[in-house]
């Protein structure tokens, strides 16, 4: 077990990572007079592994579990205002504990909860997919979709977050490959050494030691975090892919791609938008290229330039521009704020199946 601090002054916290970790939270969980804990669970989650969680819960506190349907869809006012109704009518008091149990989806929407009742009650996050653990659960991000991905939410951090990689065990492979995705963002963009792990083939990579992977990504994250707690400067790099990842999520109704896999897609038109303005070369982006299929996962889409380019504007971090995370080499990325039109459909052309 391994426990790195995201250092926030009086907002620190840890994520502790680690196999069968659940029954440690009694200890770990911060000191405070809870008499009440909302378990907002992912009803996608093996019901052995909610029926776990709710018994260590109930050492600490009384337990309530408001179950919601997994995946990108829950993140809706709707989903809001039935849990923020359950809390309220229980009622969960302002000293007590709501904890995010399930996919970066959940915890997303249980953070945002937790941040608006009664004006902010702790949350604690047990993310159980490998793309909570190494990115949605950590960083205090909470957000529910409206036009746009995200486009509402706070900043709140979490007091806890448990990534228990046993949880991983249940997910299906193509879950698993979606969370290598941010994986491979993070060596793209920060780590040569994991990048090199995941050269050949991610997955079994992961698989091999799937702790000091998610480790690797935590420490990470938790420095970028206590450098920019609010996405003003280095926290937008970790957006990489994202600004045309999300905008394949919208386009495709968040049903036809996976998070990891328009991600994915939208690294690889990153890397092609830094070749075109001559900051990477052709062996960079051969290697996107090379360690993203060789995950299992796309780089070209059947979605046409007519459909996406116009929601890149409903991009959260639209100002006057469109501000894009690019690399000028591997580990190195910065935001670029406007882009021509051209520069930006070529490098669609590149990753696109009519391209």
């Amino acid at each position: 077990m391994k426990a790195h601090r995201v250092e926030l002054g009086a907002d620190s916290y840890q994520v502790v990572v680690g196999t069968d970790i659940l029954d440690a939270i009694p200890e770990i969980l911060p000191s405070g007079p809870i008499n009440r804990i909302a378990i907002v669970e992912d009803a996608g989650v093996p019901e052995p592994a909610r029926d776990a969680l709710e018994n260590v819960m109930g050492e600490i506190a009384e337990v309530r579990r408001i179950a919601v349907p997994g995946g990108e869809q829950v993140k809706s006012l709707a989903s809001v205002e039935k849990v923020l109704e359950m809390l309220a009518q229980w009622p969960l008091r302002r000293s007590d504990l709501v904890v995010g149990f399930g996919g970066g989806a959940t915890t997303d929407l249980a953070g945002f909860v937790a941040s608006v009742y009664q004006r902010g009650v702790k949350v604690c996050h047990v993310p159980t997919t490998l793309l909570g653990q190494v990115d949605a659960a950590i960083g205090g991000k909470t957000a529910v979709n409206l036009a746009g991905k995200n486009m509402t939410g706070t900043f709140h951090q979490p007091c806890l977050v448990i990534c228990d990689v046993a949880t991983t065990r249940s997910l299906s492979e193509d879950h698993l490959r979606s969370g290598l995705a941010e994986v491979i963002k993070y060596g793209l963009c920060f780590d040569s050494a994991l990048l090199s792990l995941l050269r050949d083939d991610a997955l079994n990579a992961f698989q091999k030691d799937p702790e000091a992977m998610v480790s690797a990504c935590v420490r990470i994250k938790a420095e970028i975090v206590a450098i920019d707690t609010f996405d003003k400067s280095v926290r937008r790099h970790l957006n990489y892919g994202h600004t045309l990842g999300h905008a394949l999520e919208l386009a495709t109704g968040f049903e036809e791609l996976m998070h990891g896999e328009a991600i994915s897609i939208g690294m690889t038109f990153a890397a092609e938008m830094s070749l075109g303005m001559g900051l990477l070369s052709d062996e960079e982006v051969n290697l996107h290229r090379q360690i993203i299929s060789g995950a299992g996962l796309p780089v070209s889409t059947n979605v046409t330039p007519e459909t996406v380019i116009p929601l890149l504007t409903r991009d959260k971090k639209f100002r006057d521009d469109q501000a894009w995370v690019l690399l000028e080499g591997l580990q190195r990325p910065f935001v670029k704020i406007g882009v021509p039109q051209d520069a930006v459909l070529a490098a669609y052309a590149k990753v696109s199946h009519d391209g």
